[in-house]
């Protein structure tokens, strides 16, 4: 570990990042692909919060930023566990916002779209795919990095201080595009 970082009862940030995917249609899709994603993406996400809390309720102070996705608002056709899982992740953002908020703690999400990573490498050089999803960010590109990696600093500074249990998506206006 980190110098910085000795123990969970020394956290104050807690940026839940961890995600796969396991592309398939609905009645393609494995149990075994069903149970990974949900495992990795929502109960991950759950474990770690519930890790935690009771040292940022201790100490009555902590941030917490899920990073969800656009799927979980808007679904994706061949991605029914993704979309599931990050629908639960939006739940326990607002859930665990509600509970943990009285103890000083502020549980947010960060939702993007289709950003400039490794994670969206196949959507971003395929060409079909490509195309779907350009079309439907209103500015007609993907989301670079930095951009996300903004809004969840954001979310985990001070600044961010009045807000808790908010879905912020990062996504080019993709999810009031797909309304």
């Amino acid at each position: 570990m980190p110098s910085f970082f000795k123990s969970l009862s020394d956290a104050d940030i807690l940026i839940n990042n961890a995600g796969i995917v396991r592309p398939s249609l609905l009645y393609k899709m494995t149990e075994k692909d069903w149970d990974s994603v949900i495992d990795v993406d929502l109960k991950g996400t759950f474990n770690c919060i519930q890790a935690v809390a009771p040292h940022m309720m201790e100490r009555r102070y902590g941030k917490i930023v899920n990073i969800s996705s656009t799927a979980g608002q808007i679904g994706f056709t061949g991605n029914i566990n993704y979309a599931a899982a990050k629908a639960g992740c939006n739940a326990v953002t607002k859930t665990a916002a509600k509970e943990l908020a009285r103890y000083g703690i502020h549980v947010n999400a960060v939702a993007p779209s289709v950003i400039k990573t490794q994670f969206s490498k196949e959507v971003r050089e395929n060409p079909k795919l490509r195309e779907k999803y350009l079309a439907w960010s209103l500015f007609r590109r993907f989301g670079e990095p930095e951009e996300v990696s903004h809004a969840v600093l954001f979310l985990a500074s001070d600044e961010a201080s009045f807000i808790t249990g908010q879905i912020l998506c990062v996504d080019g206006g993709q999810v009031i595009a797909l309304a």
